[in-house]
């Protein structure tokens, strides 16, 4: 038997238990905004007004219309209150790689899009690579964890993406993360999505905790402490083929719905926490080699 050391047990320790990062403040110091084209029912003035994000023409940088707001919470923590008013994407400055992001979200009242009406539509974009407004003019593309009612948690392909995930129907277009399921791998254009379990409840009106796990090219979705996705071999499309994906910047998506998120907290890993491991595979113990910066 191997026994561990007394310094390696401590760094263990020390990197499941790093100290957490608060990504919001008053000022969204740590973020850049990119507005897409206003869609016909939102309240913003603008002459070339769309029925759907990807006809249209994007405002381009900055927030000219107030779409991402900060406010205060109850204790005097910050709140990110999207307002909606067009589609747009809220983009951190810098790359992240092996890390933990977690936040809890709430929907709000107002919604101004024909798109998904009614789901109060959002996601968090992560990895995310390439132009701005790449993806319906208005995101850069990447990978999503959905932010939507019935399908908080569910896996978005974007545009040159390609990943294996555990599914209860290797043949289907739109399928279901299955725990003891089969491992597919789909690309960008086979299937457009996989979808949280049924039995996931993300209908309650108020806070909800959502998390993403992501380690090398393995990821792991989590709404309010449950497994909604696993992901690994995580890959995207360049010139010379298909490469991992293992690091970018993470983008919040306004989709012409009211949201709020607090506790927006990220951390540093350099392990996968070890609860996680048996359900990602033999995966879990590849080292991807890449350069970090």
């Amino acid at each position: 038997m191997r026994l561990l050391s007394s310094t390696t047990l401590l760094a263990t320790s020390l990197s499941l238990h790093a100290q957490w990062t608060e990504l919001i403040d008053p000022e969204l110091s740590q973020w850049e905004v990119w507005t897409g084209p206003p869609s016909n029912e939102s309240p913003v003035e603008w002459p070339e007004k769309t029925a759907h994000p990807k006809t249209g023409t994007p405002v381009g940088e900055g927030d000219r219309f107030g779409v991402f707001e900060t406010q205060q919470d109850q204790k005097g923590n910050p709140v990110l209150h999207i307002t909606g008013k067009c589609w747009a994407s809220l983009a951190t400055k810098k790359s992240y790689y092996d890390y933990h992001l977690r936040a809890q979200v709430k929907r709000g009242t107002k919604e101004w899009t024909s798109v998904r009406p009614t789901t109060f539509d959002s996601g968090i974009i992560y990895h995310s690579f390439g132009e701005k407004g790449a993806f319906w003019n208005t995101f850069r593309d990447g990978l999503e964890y959905q932010i939507s009612r019935g399908e908080t948690g569910s896996f978005y392909l974007l545009l040159n993406t390609q990943s294996e995930f555990k599914v209860n129907d290797t043949k289907a277009r739109y399928p279901s993360f299955f725990r003891r399921g089969s491992w597919a791998s789909i690309v960008r254009g086979k299937a457009f999505c996989v979808k949280s379990p049924s039995n996931i409840d993300d209908s309650a009106e108020e806070w909800n905790q959502v998390e993403i796990i992501a380690f090398e090219d393995q990821v792991i979705h989590l709404l309010n402490g449950k497994i909604t996705n696993v992901g690994r071999n995580l890959q995207k499309k360049s010139s010379s083929g298909w490469i991992p994906l293992t690091k970018g910047v993470i983008q919040i998506q306004s989709c012409g719905a009211e949201l709020f998120y607090r506790q927006l907290q990220i951390k540093n890993l350099d392990r996968l926490p070890p609860k996680y491991r048996l359900i990602l595979g033999n995966s879990a113990t590849k080292r991807v080699r890449r350069r970090k910066k």
